[in-house]
């Protein structure tokens, strides 16, 4: 393939300035790092023959749009959990139904913890888990 002067000139511009590109300390990385989300079991109870599980979201500082973050990771499809809600009430909780027993218990820990490790990524914040 030819190639002339002019286009390799063109293709080479990307690769040198890339190249040259000084990495800066990210500001908002660094305020993000003293953030975190508490999600604390609540209660369980049976509900149409499933056990219906509610935790509660707490963030530190105050972030609703954490909440939503935290809401919509948890929302994706991770395994045996059904019918995910999350909802205000006296504070803002996450209710999710699974299998009767142990194995249903496991599940909703699993979905949770998966949640929990999507929102460290997407937000910088740690996330402590009381369930």
């Amino acid at each position: 393939m030819k190639l002339t002067l002019f286009t390799q000139a063109a293709m080479a511009i990307p690769l040198i300035t890339g190249a040259l590109a000084i990495p800066t300390p990210d500001a908002p990385e660094a305020k993000r790092a003293d953030c975190s989300m508490t999600v604390r079991y609540r209660t369980d109870w049976v509900e149409k023959g499933l056990d219906r599980y509610r935790m509660q979201l707490i963030t530190n500082p105050r972030n609703d749009r954490h909440l939503g973050v935290y809401c919509d990771a948890f929302k994706a499809p991770v395994g045996f959990t059904i019918n995910p809600q999350c909802f205000w009430g006296d504070a803002y909780y996450v209710d999710v139904s699974a299998a009767r027993g142990p194995a249903g218990r496991r599940a909703v820990q699993d979905a949770h913890n998966k949640a929990c490790s999507d929102f460290e990524v997407y937000t910088g914040c740690r996330t402590i888990r009381e369930f």
